[in-house]
């Protein structure tokens, strides 16, 4: 933990800690009161910032969502301390229900398409290219590695395609997508540009849709303007766990975490019907 006596000794009584939310391998998440507040607060881990994350970056493009109702507003952030805190948002975990899921992932994808419709900021940088970069190394370090190879080798393919791309959330699982009434996205660290079919891919894949639910979260996203290259979504799918493994060994190769926790095993055997 980055020095996280001195973080809520400095900010004295204007923070109080309820509870953990969540105790991950690149931070700790808190529900906390504010200013008296209800608020979710992120402190980084000591070794997080060889992850290359750039948290100026960051809170420069969650300010540009906020504009458009996408992401909880920032209250406080130090960047040195590695600190994020943001106001609580009401709702729930979005998940699948029979009886509203036509809408509510018509209303996703319509979420997801006003995101990439946000131009992005000048000053921020491709974070999802540099983590790329960063996990390259590591596949040059692990030559006989065959998962990390074979997803360096999809993404390659995946990059002959020339459609423009657009800025991305890049981390649009289950646990990051709040729905009441409207949608909120959260964990905005890998946010940059990217291929518009990967936030579509990897929200697909964590909510496991069927095809019936796709394309009511393409005809949200698209408003039937165009047709969805199903091939094309179901590559960008595959990649993404790919990539997620790849995220796992880099994690493992900077910190304290072991193939066990983080269970290095049991994705390579998700991924082997792949190679």
């Amino acid at each position: 933990m980055l020095n996280q006596d001195k973080i809520f000794k400095s900010l004295k009584e204007e923070l109080v800690v309820l509870k953990t939310l969540k105790s991950g391998p690149i931070s700790d998440i808190y529900l906390c009161l504010f200013k008296q507040k209800k608020s979710v607060m992120r402190v980084d881990r000591s070794w997080t910032s060889s992850m290359k994350f750039d948290r100026q970056t960051e809170i420069l493009l969650i300010n540009e969502i906020i504009k458009l109702d996408l992401a909880p507003k920032i209250l406080y952030s130090d960047i040195k301390f590695g600190l994020l805190i943001w106001k609580f948002v009401e709702g729930d975990e979005f998940f699948l229900d029979t009886i509203n899921n036509k809408k509510n992932l018509k209303l996703l994808g319509a979420s997801i398409k006003k995101l990439h419709e946000v131009p992005v900021p000048k000053k921020a940088k491709n974070i999802f290219k540099d983590s790329l970069d960063l996990y390259q190394n590591n596949a040059v370090k692990n030559l006989e590695n065959k998962f990390l190879h074979k997803g360096f080798n999809i993404f390659k393919e995946l990059l002959k395609d020339d459609e423009e791309y657009v800025f991305s959330h890049n981390d649009l699982n289950k646990t990051n997508i709040i729905l009441n009434e409207k949608f909120y996205f959260l964990d905005w660290e890998y946010a940059g540009l990217n291929h518009p079919y990967f936030d579509l891919a990897l929200s697909s894949s964590s909510l496991n849709l069927n095809e019936k639910e796709i394309s009511y979260l393409w005809e949200g996203y698209s408003d039937n303007k165009y047709a969805l290259n199903i091939k094309k979504l179901h590559n960008w799918s595959i990649f993404s766990s790919f990539l997620d493994y790849m995220w796992r060994l880099k994690v493992i190769d900077l910190s304290e975490n072991t193939i066990e926790t983080m269970q290095i095993n049991e994705l390579e055997r998700e991924l082997t019907p792949y190679l």
